[in-house]
């Protein structure tokens, strides 16, 4: 890009955001460059986030020991954790500093571990908030580098950024990192202070029509066309929708794997994409025929399949691999002329709310679901398995969640138990693979489910004692690390052939809080107790060294237990040699 844009870019960081941005400690280094850095930050996070000028601006915690994050946002709704670091530089071609980059990324690791006498006082003063991002156990985490240059990163800094992500993505994708050069700065710049309506001309393919009682077309596009709109307009395209482009969430991911390896059946996988639009005129170029026709739409406001384009756009913007734009995505094209005042806002509601389909409603395909349903039908148990079925009361029966967080924290398999404490949907995103088939196997009896179920509800309640302790560590151990703790019941009943009908689980329960809460703060000092319990180098380290007297059963026996005995005495014996 030339200094040109650059100067323009300057001017918008300037004039709107600058003004907000605190900077009474470098007021006399002004010139250096400290302030558009600032506000350069808080443009970032006004972008990504769509919170105004002033908001983005109070999300600015840049500074001396600022530990490499410049500003620091939490989106509740999402949820997620927006830090940046932001670098203004007064030339383009100047190349991005590793340091930098090294500096962000360990800043990241002080923060998640909950080392806040790094941070300077801005950050904080900012404390509450990202305790609440880091307790809330589906939270995002976006680091993203906002800078003036037009380098890219250094191979140096790329493999630093890869090895963070590998190290805090083993169970789950919490983190993501994104790079915001000169040339996407500008771009959301020059469309953030458009306010001008978008029009654009669309080619359907195979189109139909809706007459009444309001005239909408439908028909196909090819996902070039998509691209296209997002490399134009990014974000103002959902200006009226419920939700802007949520970048690299789970949805997503699913929606781009399909673009790379079955673009052939794209059109079949996708809901399609809904456009309001204030006005729609067909050319006749094509006459009547209706393979094809070019539509000139005014206004337009994508409301529902914003995903869907900022997915189609971000491939193309990045040069995805694989990824195949001649793919076809359905369209419907809704005029609002001659609509009812509110009939823009009811269909934006509508079709971001009804009939959305959840990992949960493929559960109820699986026969396996059925069978266990009626052997426990026989026990005089509801299993609850299926969208739109009531809860059973605790003493009645259960729910998927309940035996998928069962299953998960007595399997051999450590990551299950995790995914269990904030991903239990993960666990059936494919009812044909595994981790979903290795938890609910054919081998699987109603009683069997029922038993681990019911010690799963005991040692819940033995927890409840520590969910307001005025000890803050028993009472993170005990929110965070239940299912840690309940992994570590089911151990010593399979070490011990236990029957858990007679085996005292509370008091197992309390003498394992006890040993954590020992344990602990040699372990891992520093660290935030909701991090430990999401990253399996951590979990593993306080497995191994806290509880690795519990042996399992050679012959890998994955039942509770069958042997009655009273196991308290033995199990300890086991549990603190």
């Amino acid at each position: 890009m030339s200094d040109l844009h650059l100067r323009q870019l300057e001017c918008v960081i300037r004039d709107s955001f600058v003004p907000h941005v605190d900077v009474s400690d470098i007021k006399k280094f002004a010139d250096d460059g400290s302030a558009l850095s600032r506000g350069l930050a808080a443009f970032t996070v006004s972008y990504l986030t769509g919170i105004d000028a002033a908001a983005g601006a109070a999300a600015v915690v840049d500074g001396f020991d600022d530990n490499g994050i410049d500003a620091v946002y939490f989106d509740a709704t999402e949820p997620c954790l927006y830090l940046i670091q932001s670098k203004w530089q007064k030339s383009g071609k100047k190349g991005v500093q590793q340091g930098d980059i090294t500096s962000f990324l360990n800043g990241f690791r002080d923060l998640v571990d909950g080392r806040f006498d790094r941070f300077n006082d801005r950050l904080q003063a900012r404390q509450d908030e990202v305790l609440a991002a880091l307790n809330t156990t589906e939270c995002k985490y976006r680091l993203v580098f906002s800078h003036t240059s037009t380098q890219k990163l250094s191979v140096h800094a790329e493999r630093a950024v890869a090895d963070l992500l590998e190290e805090m993505n083993d169970i789950s994708e919490l983190v993501f990192f994104q790079t915001l050069s000169q040339l996407e700065l500008y771009n959301a710049a020059s469309r953030t202070f458009d306010s001008r309506p978008i029009d654009v001309e669309i080619m359907l393919q195979d189109w139909g029509l809706i007459e009444e009682p309001y005239k909408a077309y439908y028909g196909h596009v090819d996902v070039e066309q998509v691209a296209k709109w997002w490399s134009s307009h990014g974000n103002q395209l959902f200006d009226k929708n419920l939700r802007r482009f949520l970048g690299d969430s789970q949805i997503n991911a699913s929606i781009g794997a399909t673009l790379r390896h079955e673009a052939r059946h794209f059109w079949y996988f996708n809901n399609g994409i809904t456009i309001l639009c204030s006005g729609v005129q067909r050319k006749m170029a094509g006459g009547g025929n209706r393979r094809s026709g070019v539509f000139t739409c005014k206004g337009i406001s994508v409301v529902n399949g914003a995903q869907t384009v900022g997915t189609i756009g971000r491939a193309k913007q990045l040069n995805v691999d694989g990824a195949d734009l001649a793919a076809r995505v359905f369209v419907r094209l809704v005029s609002l002329e001659n609509c009812p005042e509110d009939f823009a806002v009811r269909v934006t509601k509508a079709t971001n709310t009804q009939n959305r389909i959840q990992p949960r409603d493929f559960v109820a395909l699986d026969p396996e679901q059925q069978r266990l349903s009626t052997e426990l039908q026989f026990l005089k148990v509801k299993y609850s398995y299926k969208s739109g079925e009531p809860d059973p009361l605790p003493d009645e029966g259960f729910t998927i969640e309940d035996a998928s967080v069962a299953l998960a924290c007595s399997s051999a398999d450590a990551k299950l138990a995790m995914i269990a404490k904030g991903f239990v949907g993960k666990l059936w995103e494919d009812v044909t693979a595994d981790p979903y088939r290795s938890l609910f196997t054919s081998s699987l009896t109603g009683e069997e489910l029922w038993r681990r179920v019911r010690v799963y509800r005991r040692v819940e309640r033995a927890l409840d004692v520590y969910r307001d302790a005025p000890n803050g560590v028993t009472r993170g151990i005990a929110v965070h690390g239940n299912r840690f703790l309940l992994r570590q019941v089911f151990r010593v009943l399979r070490s011990l052939r236990v029957d858990p009908e007679k085996a005292d689980i509370e008091g197992l329960t309390h003498d394992l809080v006890k040993k954590v809460s020992d344990g602990l703060p040699g372990l891992l000092e520093d660290t935030h107790l909701a991090w430990t319990f999401k990253t399996v180098s951590k979990y593993r380290l306080l497995e191994n060294r806290l509880f690795n007297g519990i042996r399992q059963p050679e012959d890998g026996d994955e039942s509770v237990g069958d042997m009655s005995v009273d196991s308290r005495a033995e199990a300890q014996l086991k549990l603190f040699r």
